[in-house]
């Protein structure tokens, strides 16, 4: 009997924080999957050496894709050509009934036995509502907007409906009404008949904005799936410093112990950081933190 099956997609800068998301879902007793990374071709080579260096690399299968018919397509700062590489899977896991997409910025907290029962026969795709629309609103008209970042497919369906061609015509048509690319794509295709995924299974943390407090409720809710939304990760130096630690200690268990925070490099990155410390009531270091940004670019307006 076949294993079910989780599959990611990451481009060269998110790979180790996909092994991340993996070894949290292995060591939080989820070790009776397959795991699948896509991957463009020319990162090929990368992705190897990264993967050796991974201390649960027999659970991991890449799989270098063509996707270069997204190359065109919509990306900004923080979403690259990769984040379409998604739109693959249907093709990749024809005879697959159900299988487990997740972003690279997840954690995996308790076991999957659960979403697997989830009912995709009909609607093919379940997902859990994107937290900034809920169910009574919409986008571009579309109810029951979910988040892309963690999606249960019946790729046997998808493909014989032909999905990727769908997905092509979607774009090349309403391109312009594309706002949140992958997603915006997905719910285009869905036209709001997904079947509705509870919270736990993709609960979304905003790492800049939320404050400790709101961290620990967030905890205490038993999320089977953390997922980090928006630029603020929480491998930034400028992410809440509580939602820091809980991800670096998986880090550190998949293997990953050198792996660096990222300290800000940017007046607007110190900016971020100040605010996150202000949501966390650390006023003084905020202020310190302003202060050192103000004298910065005066320095740099004297120079003029």
């Amino acid at each position: 009997m076949s294993k079910n099956k989780i599959i990611y997609a990451a481009d060269k800068n998110f790979l180790e924080f996909a092994l991340v998301s993996i070894n949290s879902a292995i060591v939080n007793g989820n070790s009776n999957y397959d795991y699948y990374v896509l991957h463009n071709f020319e990162d090929e080579k990368h992705f190897k050496t990264v993967l050796n260096n991974y201390k649960n690399i027999e659970y991991v299968n890449l799989i270098a894709v063509d996707g270069s018919i997204f190359e065109k397509w919509k990306t900004n700062a923080t979403l690259t050509s990769g984040a379409y590489l998604r739109l693959l899977i249907p093709n990749l896991f024809r005879s697959s009934e159900k299988v487990l997409y997740l972003d690279c910025d997840t954690l995996v907290l308790d076991k999957l036995d659960s979403i697997f029962s989830a009912d995709v026969s009909m609607k093919s795709i379940a997902g859990v509502l994107d937290d900034k629309f809920g169910k009574n609103n919409s986008i571009n008209g579309i109810k029951n907007y979910i988040n892309s970042g963690v999606m249960l497919m019946n790729c046997k369906k998808l493909s014989s409906d032909n999905f990727i061609e769908k997905i092509r015509f979607i774009y090349e048509n309403y391109e312009d009404k594309i706002i949140y690319h992958d997603q915006c794509l997905i719910n285009f295709y869905q036209a709001g008949n997904t079947q509705l995924l509870p919270n736990k299974f993709n609960k979304m943390i905003r790492a800049g904005h939320i404050n400790s407090g709101q961290w620990i409720k967030a905890l205490e809710d038993l999320p089977t799936i953390l997922h980090y939304l928006g630029p603020v990760k929480p491998w930034m130096s400028w992410s809440n410093r509580s939602v820091t630690a809980h991800w670096l200690a998986y880090a550190n268990l998949a293997g990953f112990a050198s792996t660096s925070i990222r300290k800000p490099s940017t007046a607007y990155e110190k900016l971020l950081l100040a605010k996150a410390c202000e949501n966390d009531g650390n006023h003084l270091e905020a202020s310190e933190i302003k202060t050192e940004i103000i004298s910065f670019l005066s320095s740099i307006n004297s120079k003029k």
